[in-house]
């Protein structure tokens, strides 16, 4: 099968978020293009790669996009009978529910907030979803409980504001001890709060050589807790690892009791490559390239701990599964 055959609805489009859960299954989200509707795709990173799920959302969903609909950022929540998707729709201001036990999908709308980043704390009794606004006006962070969600007793929501950031942030991650990291708008930080304390915004990691204008990051947590790094600069993008991160999240919050080495890859893209999100699992980085880009693929990955000079970006799930115009990416390491 060709997985990123161009308006083939049958294969990848354009890929924007993903996200790994505890099983190793890659769950993905295939924006709508042209004449093709979004859906959702999981992959089973531990069998192969093999798609176990592929799912159209259905055609109200589908008609909010010929309005303007633009599916964002994903969380996915490991209930104890049940398994959901969260998915941020940010034209709308709503929360894209999808069951993977009934395989049904329902909208609810967040009032009170441009949405942008949402991030899902499994921490304490009650389970959370925390969102933010990408504008500056709206600078606080909320939540919602996670249960008001899947139960569909609501349509809409009002969220909870538990405190304010320094400007409005595009995207939020949470790791399994409560620890959330998020960027600041047009501010070259990724920064991070511990939720079991008061809130208090600490940067944890500066980019000094580059201007506001210029920063552009995806940032992720892997099934150790912890932090990856990908932070775009001339030329394309610098790969900060767990432990330049997680060390200076150590010595801020002290929660990390691990030693860490610092380490750092560079990594050259295509020229003018948006990145849409990034994941890591096992010795693996995936990188999601929407279809803004030049590009011949919208779902790569790549092994991070090899030793070539020029490790390649390789298509997803599989070479054989694409165009024979799809080649790995190079990428030069610095």
């Amino acid at each position: 099968m060709n997985m990123h055959e161009d308006e083939n609805c049958a294969t990848l489009q354009s890929v924007k978020d993903i996200e790994v859960d505890s099983r190793g299954h890659l769950w993905v989200i295939d924006h709508s293009w042209k004449n093709c509707r979004s859906r959702i795709w999981i992959f089973d990173l531990n069998n192969n790669d093999v798609s176990v799920l592929v799912h159209d959302l259905p055609d109200y969903v589908y008609s909010l996009y010929s309005l303007g609909m633009y599916l964002g950022s994903l969380a996915v929540y490991e209930a104890e009978n049940d398994t959901f998707a969260f998915i941020v729709e940010r034209n709308y201001n709503s929360v894209v529910v999808f069951s993977l036990e009934s395989k049904k999908t329902w909208i609810v709308r967040i009032g009170g907030i441009s949405l942008s980043g949402i991030a899902l704390s499994t921490v304490g009794k009650n389970k959370l979803l925390y969102l933010s606004s990408w504008l500056r006006k709206q600078p606080g962070l909320y939540v919602v409980l996670v249960s008001d969600l899947v139960e569909r007793k609501n349509k809409s929501l009002t969220p909870t504001l538990i405190g304010n950031k320094t400007s409005g942030s595009f995207r939020l991650i949470i790791d399994r001890k409560g620890m959330l990291f998020f960027d600041i708008r047009e501010k070259t930080v990724l920064c991070a709060r511990d939720t079991s304390a008061l809130f208090e915004e600490e940067v944890v990691h500066q980019d000094e050589q580059l201007s506001p204008v210029r920063w552009y990051s995806r940032f992720t947590v892997d099934e150790l807790d912890d932090v990856w790094l990908l932070i775009r600069f001339d030329g394309g993008f610098k790969l900060l690892t767990s432990g330049v991160v997680a060390e200076l999240v150590d010595r801020k919050f002290d929660i990390y009791e691990d030693e860490f080495v610092p380490e750092h890859r560079i990594f050259y893209s295509p020229r003018n490559a948006v990145v849409g999100d990034i994941a890591v699992y096992g010795d693996r980085l995936f990188i999601s390239f929407p279809k803004m880009n030049t590009i011949p693929v919208t779902l790569t990955s790549l092994h991070y701990e090899s030793e070539l000079l020029s490790p390649p970006l390789q298509p997803f799930p599989s070479r054989k599964m694409h165009k024979e115009t799809a080649q790995p990416c190079k990428m030069s390491k610095t």
